[in-house]
């Protein structure tokens, strides 16, 4: 684990993972790998006078095995998380900063500062796989549950399974768009965990270090962003440490701390150069044998066991790349919504959709955009999804402004699809008709219908035993060319195992005169078991009855361990 630097008052102290335990006791059965022994947090600021080494200089400065395994090679598999993954101003470097890291970090003199460290199983070796990313995750992690990390990172596992080379050997490092908690005493952790299946798995999580005068590197010499400088130097402490201690129980001196911890926030006199030929500012990792001989550069108490290379190692041998390359895909993510439109007249639909290419990069097609369903209610202008554009992995473009344009009354949908050469991806936008002025003056007295928000609502993914509202706030009843009766059950779901309804204004027995709207409540997606999941919402009135469809995709979660 990584700490912060603190701003202020600077100070040592051991802090046993209780908190941990403790959340994870709560949520489920779940048992974290390894968390028996404390860690030792530093906390630095700009002046070392101030460091207070009242821990870690009276104890011994030797790493010493406590009969645990260390990992002779890598598999490094990341995972965005949060919707700031989509946003092309907020991405910026950052994901093709992080692909040049590690595609250097295998073979380099760097990796090498973890290899005089054996376990139970063998040497800590050179070689990393680099697994590259897929789809970012549509919702921000906090970091604070263990748990829900755990969890994302078992489904990461287990959807890329097929591409990892020698299983019990993967890092899944989740990056969110998150900034740390107010008060949080780190920047980064990384632990174990035992997914459903069985398999165990290592896990790291790293908040968005933007701005974070905590946990930045002040890095003026390699030209990186402040961000990605902050995110790689924490993420290497973290990837060191998986190597040399994965589940908490093999390298770790008298006072908990591992080899990451021993040399936090301290640096060589030059940047780092890795075997691809990036540079970046890197903390050293301790060294038993450096110490030893006085050959290190010294950590914040002054003992001079750190170092950023392993003399005689080339930095100049190739990275080592994963057998399988992860597949060019798209994804898209929308919020578009389009509003009850008058037939004759347009509406602009609010929201957004935007398409982001993984794992590589994905050329659009000739006619990237199209509209498939009631294509000539929906339109689509402007966008930068252009014809032949190349996404490069981690870019994304805009679909561009929807406009509804309603040609009867009631309940209308299309499909937007956005093609690439060989992948493509869709998202269904709705919207719903009302009568024209003129229809609704002859209408006196004529057959009243009802007009329906919405024919389908998506609740994307969502893990076994979480929650997630399908589509917004519920479905709008509208009465249109006359009052309509709603019946003694108005509104009902026919799988009521996973999904829920929650309380609306559409009461049994209600009248809504004509133009007049009610709500059916929120639909939420609380899955029972993984898999899709779909059923319907059914609307009983005295104007009909009908359906909206209803579909969500379903996650294992993940067993976390407590204990060997």
């Amino acid at each position: 684990m990584i700490a912060k630097k603190a701003a202020t008052t600077v100070l040592g102290f051991c802090l046993a993972l209780s908190f941990a335990e403790g959340a994870l006791a709560e949520s489920s059965p779940a048992r974290l790998s390894g968390l028996s022994h404390g860690r030792h947090l530093h906390l630095i600021n700009s002046n070392p006078d101030d460091f207070d080494t009242s821990t870690s200089a009276t104890a011994s400065p030797a790493m010493t095995f406590h009969g645990g395994v260390v990992l002779g090679q890598l598999s490094v598999r990341l995972l965005y998380a949060g919707p700031s993954w989509s946003n092309q101003a907020f991405v910026a470097d950052k994901i093709a900063g992080f692909d040049s890291f590690f595609a250097g970090f295998g073979g380099s003199s760097y990796a090498a500062t973890a290899q005089e460290y054996s376990g139970s199983n063998g040497a800590v070796g050179p070689t990393i796989h680099y697994q590259g990313h897929g789809t970012p995750l549509a919702t921000s992690l906090d970091g604070e549950s263990m748990q829900d990390v755990a969890t994302a990172a078992c489904n990461e596992y287990a959807a890329n399974a097929a591409t990892m080379p020698n299983p019990g050997s993967e890092l899944i490092m989740i990056v969110s768009d998150m900034k740390r908690p107010s008060g949080g005493k780190y920047c980064a952790y990384h632990s174990a965990a035992t997914c459903d299946n069985g398999q165990m798995i290592q896990f790291g999580f790293v908040w968005n270090l933007d701005g974070d005068p905590s946990c930045t590197v002040q890095d003026a010499a390699t030209g990186h962003s402040q961000g990605l400088a902050s995110l790689v130097n924490v993420t290497a402490h973290e990837v060191q440490e998986t190597r040399s201690d994965p589940h908490l129980d093999a390298w770790f001196d008298s006072s908990n701390n591992e080899i990451g911890d021993k040399c936090a926030w301290s640096f060589g006199a030059t940047p780092v150069t890795l075997s691809n030929g990036s540079q970046w500012k890197l903390q050293g990792e301790w060294s038993n044998a450096a110490f030893n001989v006085g050959t290190g550069f010294p950590n914040a108490s002054g003992q001079p066991g750190c170092i950023d290379h392993v003399a005689g190692t080339t930095s100049g041998a190739p990275p080592v790349t994963p057998s399988v390359a992860a597949p060019s895909s798209l994804t898209l993510t929308s919020t578009l919504r389009c509003p009850a439109t008058a037939i004759g007249a347009s509406a602009s639909c609010t929201g957004s959709a935007v398409v982001m290419a993984t794992g590589g990069a994905v050329v659009l097609g000739a006619q990237p955009v199209t509209v498939t369903g009631s294509a000539t209610a929906f339109t689509v202008t402007g966008g930068t999804c252009t014809a032949k554009r190349t996404l490069a992995a981690g870019t994304s473009c805009s679909v561009g402004s929807v406009k509804f344009s309603p040609t009867t009354v009631g309940s209308q949908s299309a499909t937007l699809v956005v093609a690439g050469a060989a992948t493509s991806v869709a998202t269904v936008v709705s919207g719903s008709g009302l009568p024209s002025q003129s229809q609704s003056k002859s209408k006196s007295g004529g057959a009243a219908t009802l007009a329906v928000s919405t024919s389908a609502l998506s609740c994307g993914t969502v893990a076994v035993g979480k929650a997630a509202r399908c589509g917004g706030s519920g479905v709008q009843l509208t009465a249109v060319g006359g009052a309509v009766t709603l019946a003694a059950v108005p509104v009902a779901l026919g799988d009521t195992r996973n999904f829920v309804l929650g309380p609306g204004t559409c009461t049994p027995g209600k009248v809504l005169a004509a133009g007049k709207s009610c709500s059916t409540g929120t639909v939420s997606f609380k899955p029972a078991g993984t898999g899709i999941k779909s059923t319907s919402l059914s609307i009983s009135t005295s104007a009909g009855v009908q359906t909206v469809a209803v579909s969500g995709n379903a996650t294992a979660s993940a067993t976390v361990r407590h204990g060997p």
